[in-house]
């Protein structure tokens, strides 16, 4: 569903703030935890910089991304707004630095610091040990030793 482009376009300007400085317009309304503004516009829920595509630009083909040059969640200006797909969404997160880490200390899961891992690799105690020492499974020490896990 396209909302009425004046309308919608109208909502956009009314509802951001314009910094000349660095050309965003920052959205002002709801604004969800990693910055995306939202805004409903009849009825419908819209990312904010999806809506300021729509009644800027135009139609957002179906399983395209509508992304940011500035790398500001917020901005809706729609200068600063282009289509992508999948890959180069990830692309783009990755080239800025967003895109989820599942190594080492960065994964959200790992029960282990870079530090404690080089210790293990260093010890010559019994799996046993160390997998009570840190609090882990014997599999993960001997994962880590054999550098299956936590690759160097």
């Amino acid at each position: 569903m396209r909302p009425t482009h004046d309308s919608l376009a109208a909502k956009i300007e009314d509802m951001s703030m314009k910094v000349p400085e660095a050309g965003c317009w920052l959205w002002m309304y709801c604004v969800l935890p990693k910055g995306y503004g939202v805004l409903s516009h009849k009825g419908v829920a819209f990312r904010a910089h999806r809506a300021a595509y729509l009644a800027f630009k135009g139609d957002i083909p179906e399983g395209m991304h509508v992304l940011h040059n500035c790398d500001v969640a917020s901005c809706v200006n729609p200068a600063h707004l282009y289509l992508g797909d999948d890959k180069q969404n990830g692309t783009d997160k990755a080239k800025r630095g967003r895109a989820a880490s599942k190594r080492g200390e960065l994964n959200g899961r790992a029960k282990l610091t870079e530090e404690q891992v080089a210790e293990i690799r260093k010890s010559h105690e019994s799996l046993f040990v160390l997998a009570r020492r840190y609090g882990v499974s014997k599999v993960t020490i001997k994962k880590i030793h054999y550098n299956i896990s936590w690759k160097k």
